[in-house]
C-alpha cells in the first residue's frame, strides 16, 4: 500500500541522511554502522578517533520534530546519555530535508541542539489488553 511506500522512503531518506551528516566533516568524519537490525536502542553506530556516538534516527515527513521512541529505545537513550544521540531528520518528502541533532548536555542537565532547541520528554504509560 502507499502509506507503507510513503513511510519507507521517510525512513530511508532519514538513514541516508544520517550516514551523510556523520560520515561528513561536520558530523565528525565518522565511520557509520547501521545496526538498526539488531534492536539495541539506536539504529547507528558512529565511530570518530575520540568517541562512538549510539545514534537513533528518527524520519518524517513533516516539519516539526517530534517523534515517539519505543521503550528500548527510551530506556537506552536514558542510560547512555554521554553517547545516545537523537537525529530527527524532517521534511524527508522534499528535495531539502532537514536534520536536528539531539545531545545531552550533562552542564544543564537535558537533550539539546548545538543551536540551542531543547528536547521536551514526555514520559508515557501504555498498556496491551485482550482475552
Amino acid at each position: 500500500n502507499s502509506d507503507h511506500e510513503k513511510r519507507r522512503m521517510v525512513e530511508d531518506t532519514a538513514i541516508n541522511v544520517a550516514f551523510e551528516f556523520y560520515g561528513s566533516p561536520a558530523g565528525g568524519n565518522r565511520t557509520v554502522k547501521s545496526v538498526e537490525l539488531e534492536a539495541k536502542g539506536w539504529d547507528l553506530e558512529a565511530k570518530g578517533p575520540l568517541d562512538e556516538l549510539l545514534v537513533e534516527v528518527k524520519g518524517l515527513s513533516g516539519r516539526i520534530p517530534l517523534a515517539e521512541l519505543t521503550p528500548n529505545e527510551y530506556a537506552k537513550m536514558r542510560q547512555h546519555k554521554g553517547l545516545w544521540v537523537l537525529f530527527i531528520v524532517t521534511d524527508c518528502l522534499s528535495v531539502k530535508p532537514q536534520h536536528h541533532e539531539f545531545r545531552y548536555m550533562h552542564d544543564a542537565g537535558r537533550w539539546e541542539t548545538t543551536t540551542g532547541a531543547v528536547l521536551n520528554v514526555a514520559e508515557k504509560v501504555a498498556a496491551i489488553v485482550g482475552v
